[in-house]
């Protein structure tokens, strides 16, 4: 067996070689002009320890694998193009509002509860770059009112005129008739061809998630619109690079699912967290090698199997067990993936598997009992938040707890007391003024 796989981060670009028998890993920077560049040196490592020229390599190969965290990175950073959006008139609201919970998702149970003070993410399309359009398809896909093509051209007209670099098109029932979708695509190419310098870029929600719910899927589409640009450029650049160097085979694009498919197969939302989710499929192929899938003398009556995938800045862990292999989706409801993603909702994350499903789990201080809603705390302990206005702990103490005589409580010098109080049993030392 030849394979040639491939990870390339915002940092490292790591390469494993297996050929014929030998397993081979090599390390390099990645160099985010060209990433053919890179992908070169880390290969280019490898067949010094094959004593093998690189096109020799891949000319020979099986296949050659690629997975990335370029596209979460890009997600994270909101280092994407500014995107332009046209839904069905009436409907401009549809993701601004976020099906009346948008206020709380992606946020914890702290962050719920404290909304005022809760820091969102910024929104990927700006609620002025989403314009309507006069058409509309009932549930059944039956035409109830037929495209209005000059509105059409007048609304990419002024988003274009706004600054939009992508379109994203989400129209409702659009699943089951996408008629209406694709002459869009027409009419934009029509005003803006792909050999005209200023070209934009198209993304038709139908062909990304085949939902009829219109919110999941136009922000998937605005997902897979905000990264095209960022994964078409440099999957395209390392496809070149390969048939450059004789590799004729297809180059094979890992996905979120743990999965892959070829490259003209792969929308840029398949490839949020394709490098985490190999290092899974990695992680269980090793657990099984080592017989940690055997019943065992562990909690539960099975070994845990911990995975983490470390990068340049971000950290992410997995922890499963085996025979569990839950499905989970990509954000609220999204497309299905793998059970490795991770979620950025802040703090350590730590995904669990539970109900044969793996759900994001946020590590906490545990809340100590009291009288003020538990977690309201800040890092030095205190429950009571400055900002509020209420009275602080030693003031409490100071209203409610008066100075009481050590001998009365049994007490000694140096010796600690017990102190009942309203806010519960505190510990403190005598003071042997307090004595009467």
């Amino acid at each position: 067996m030849r394979r040639v796989s491939v990870d390339i981060g915002g940092t490292f670009t790591d390469c494993f070689v297996v050929w014929d028998g030998k397993y081979i890993e090599a390390k390099a920077l990645t160099t985010h002009h060209n990433l053919a560049l890179g992908f070169n040196e880390a290969l280019g490592k490898a067949c010094h320890v094959l004593d093998l020229d690189l096109e020799k390599i891949l000319s020979e190969v099986d296949s050659v694998r690629y997975a990335t965290t370029l596209g979460t990175n890009a997600l994270i950073e909101h280092k994407g193009p500014k995107i332009g959006m046209l839904v069905t008139a009436g409907f401009e609201a549809t993701v601004p509002l976020s099906r009346a919970r948008g206020y709380g998702e992606g946020l914890d149970n702290l962050g719920q509860q404290d909304m005022p003070n809760a820091q969102r993410p910024d929104p990927l399309v700006l609620p002025h770059m989403i314009r309507g359009v006069r058409e509309r398809v009932d549930f059944q896909g039956k035409l109830v009112m037929p495209l209005d093509e000059d509105d059409v051209r007048s609304q990419i007209r002024e988003l274009v005129d706004r600054g939009a670099e992508i379109i994203v098109v989400a129209l409702v029932n659009a699943v089951v008739n996408p008629d209406h979708e694709q002459r869009i695509e027409e009419i934009l190419l029509e005003e803006y061809p792909s050999h005209l310098l200023g070209a934009i870029p198209v993304i038709l929600s139908h062909q990304v998630a085949g939902r009829k719910g219109e919110y999941v899927r136009a922000t998937s589409a605005i997902v897979d619109g905000y990264l095209h640009s960022t994964m078409y450029h440099a999957l395209s650049a390392l496809e070149q690079n390969l048939r450059a160097h004789r590799y004729e085979k297809p180059m094979l694009v890992i996905h979120n699912s743990g999965g892959m498919a070829q490259l003209n197969s792969t929308d840029a939302l398949q490839t949020i967290h394709s490098g985490p989710v190999s290092g899974i499929g990695a992680s269980e192929h090793l657990a099984m090698q080592a017989g940690l899938g055997k019943r065992g003398r562990h909690r539960h009556g099975r070994h845990q199997l911990r995975h983490r995938h470390r990068g340049g800045w971000r950290h992410q862990a997995l922890r499963l067990q085996p025979g569990d292999r839950p499905l989970a989706g990509v954000g609220a409801d999204g497309a299905p993936g793998h059970p490795g993603r991770g979620w950025r909702l802040g703090g350590e994350l730590r995904p669990h598997v539970r109900h044969r499903q793996v759900r994001p789990r946020i590590r906490r201080l545990r809340p100590r009992p009291g009288l003020l809603r538990p977690r309201r705390h800040e890092a030095d302990g205190d429950r009571r938040r400055p900002a509020a206005g209420l009275p602080g702990r030693q003031e409490l103490r100071r209203r409610f707890d008066p100075p009481q005589p050590a001998a009365r409580l049994g007490g000694h010098r140096g010796r600690p007391v017990r102190r009942p109080g309203l806010l519960g049993d505190r510990s403190r030392p005598a003071d042997p003024r307090e004595g009467g």
